[in-house]
């Protein structure tokens, strides 16, 4: 049996979508003769927006073992002064960008979600204590793929970085015209990316267009590994059949999109058509505000 650790930020019972790709590895790695060992941090299961998943969960370390896989929750860590910050609002908002551009500076990203933080001495622990023959580093947050040059010196195991989301999925745009500041940003994140890589064995990336991006940053190759296993979240769901025409747009809206196409498109299909025959869903569109 092949031993694998997975070092994942994200991980059931949080609901958020990045949960769901390492969540399908621990249940169906079993079949390839792959044993999983899952290292992620506490989560109540409640969460449901974005001041949730960024609101520390002190829980003690405890240990889920299943058929398939075995699971150990850590709490939760941020910087102390990240909190104390948070607490007196007149200084972070005018010293707030300052500090968390030396943070940038530092190639201390995302410390609101701080993975390097939570799981530094735990991996440490793991890879030192038992033989792995690969360690799966699963991003975002974008901070977690600092421990890739600290596991390579504490083991032999190969190490593969898998990359779900990009630090600013923008960037794939055409053409991408970034901010002034958008730029300084786009540096920070890049020179990291070439140290954390650097000694990294394999990449996966969830699809094609982040491909030629990473690339950019390491020598280790590149594959894509589509998002698969996941019938099992659909299989308890019922069919209801729908006397309407149901158009679903799922997945968020940023406004830098052009959505002019869209839009007329729309307009033109529903101008014949009353309600009781065409709904119109936006499904998790509320990440961002915008006026259509």
């Amino acid at each position: 049996m092949i031993k694998v650790l997975v070092v994942t930020y994200y991980f059931p019972p949080c609901t958020g979508a990045p949960s769901w790709r390492p969540f399908s590895w621990a249940e169906n790695f079993g079949k390839y003769q792959i044993k999983p060992f899952i290292l992620t941090r506490n989560w109540s299961g409640n969460e449901s927006t974005w001041d949730d998943f960024i609101r520390d969960n002190i829980t003690a370390p405890h240990l889920m073992n299943f058929d398939e896989y075995d699971v150990l929750y850590l709490p939760s860590k941020t910087y102390k002064f990240n909190k104390w910050l948070q607490k007196r609002k007149w200084i972070a908002n005018l010293f707030g960008n300052v500090y968390f551009f030396i943070l940038g500076l530092m190639g201390r990203f995302n410390t609101e979600v701080d993975g390097w933080l939570a799981f530094k001495d735990e991996v440490i622990s793991q890879v030192k204590d038992n033989k792995y023959d690969a360690v799966v580093v699963s991003s975002p947050p974008s901070n977690i793929l600092e421990l890739i040059p600290l596991i390579k010196r504490n083991c032999n195991a190969i190490v593969i970085a898998d990359i779900r989301d990009l630090w600013n999925n923008l960037i794939l745009s055409n053409p991408y015209r970034p901010s002034f500041k958008q730029k300084i940003w786009d540096g920070f994140y890049s020179s990291y990316y070439k140290k954390w890589l650097r000694e990294v064995d394999m990449v996966t990336v969830i699809v094609e267009p982040f491909v030629d991006v990473i690339r950019k940053f390491t020598i280790a190759p590149v594959h894509i590994v589509y998002n698969g296993f996941e019938s099992s979240m659909f299989s308890t769901m019922k069919k209801v059949r729908s006397g309407k025409f149901v158009f679903s747009i799922v997945g968020s809206i940023y406004p830098q999109q052009d959505l002019t196409i869209l839009l007329d498109g729309l307009n033109e299909f529903i101008k014949d058509k009353s309600s009781d025959k065409v709904n119109i869903r936006f499904v998790g569109a509320t990440f961002l505000t915008r006026s259509v």
